[in-house]
């Protein structure tokens, strides 16, 4: 089949998607409006559409709306152009409110395709009578599926809207080499310099283990391409050298995505202490490759953690809470309990077959 992807950047969490069903025979195109300075074009490389004028003069009077650019959209006439060339048979958009998005599915409506919308939201939680009839309204508009990735608390809210599914995220899969000894204890984080995903909150509790005679290493690779990852950076390293840190943590910026596998790997935990995260694909790609995983519990993919034995997570933004949740993981026996589960449960829970098989049964 003909598959076409609209998101407002062809971001990490996606690539092991497109790969899958590329590597099942289908021909998968993806639009997006922005170009991210690490993402991953190995398999796939994203057509890049800017906002048509009408739409810039929107952002400029209201602004962008938010991350991404949820106002851009291109010119509609030469998009539908574009469309009808490629001719997809089914049309996957990110979240339908933003505006390219919409003009995708609403283009993708009008020529009989298949739409499936795509968000990161809980499948199994309290709606709203409103959220019910809003979600119920947008389905029938579009002839529309929804998918998720995020099963939500499935023991507690056991019904959902219908036409709303669960697909799972997909990642690499990889048995993890086993270091022949454990002198030091290493620790990664993964994520851009911005205060949200807590470096410095993680360089505190790790400050505080090493004060607790831990033997441990910590590696902190993050995205600098703006002037607000410059200015998180400087307050890191200074953070680093104030405290003598040097020999002990190591940064690196800019890391392609397509070298993080080695660094996964070559870790025994990986920690994610950001917060306001929806779905943090890094948590999964660390498990994929063998490593378990320590994440906020408002983040996603939590509960792939929790269900699997994946890893743990901590109250966010609790800087203590994140302290005892490492020194619990990294005791020998708690380590190598992870370990053990995820290499007999990697595959089934994470694989493509997983996914694939998900996404075509819709």
């Amino acid at each position: 089949m003909k598959i076409l992807f609209i998101a407002p950047r062809f971001h990490t969490n996606q690539v092991h998607w497109m790969n899958s069903l590329i590597e099942n025979g289908h021909q998968v195109e993806f639009h997006s409006q922005i170009k991210g300075k690490i993402e991953n074009y190995k398999n796939l490389t994203p057509k890049l559409f800017q906002p048509c004028l009408f739409s810039e003069s929107i952002m400029k009077v209201f602004g962008e709306g938010g991350v991404n650019r949820p106002r851009g959209f291109p010119n509609p006439f030469s998009y539908y152009k574009e469309m009808k060339k490629y001719n997809p048979e089914i049309v996957v958009v990110r979240d339908i409110t933003r505006w390219f998005s919409f003009l995708g599915a609403l283009i993708g409506r009008l020529m009989g395709k298949r739409i499936i919308i795509y968000s990161q939201t809980y499948l199994h939680k309290h709606y709203s009578l409103l959220r019910i009839t809003l979600i119920r309204i947008i389905l029938l508009l579009f002839g529309a599926k929804w998918i998720t990735p995020i099963k939500g608390d499935e023991s507690k809210y056991k019904k959902h809207p219908k036409k709303l599914f669960y697909v799972p995220f997909t990642v690499k899969i990889k048995k993890k080499l086993q270091k022949k000894s454990r002198t030091d204890l290493n620790i990664l984080t993964v994520g851009k310099f911005e205060d949200r995903k807590n470096h410095l909150m993680l360089l505190k509790v790790f400050k505080k283990l090493l004060e607790q005679d831990l033997s441990l290493k910590l590696t902190v690779i993050g995205e600098v391409t703006k002037e607000i990852h410059k200015k998180n950076f400087e307050i890191c390293m200074n953070f680093i050298k104030k405290n003598n840190l040097e020999n002990e943590v190591k940064t690196k910026v800019n890391i392609p995505h397509t070298r993080m596998q080695d660094y996964y790997q070559d870790h025994d935990l990986f920690v994610l202490p950001a917060t306001a995260e929806p779905a943090s694909i890094s948590v999964l790609e660390s498990v994929g490759l063998g490593t378990p995983s320590i994440c906020s519990d408002t983040n996603g993919t939590k509960f792939y953690l929790l269900e699997n034995n994946f890893g743990l997570t901590f109250k966010d933004n609790n800087e203590d809470d994140l302290l005892d949740k490492i020194k619990l993981i990294l005791t020998n026996e708690k380590l190598k309990f992870f370990e053990e589960e995820i290499a007999v449960k990697n595959e089934a829970v994470l694989g493509k077959e997983n996914f694939y098989k998900a996404f075509m049964a819709l």
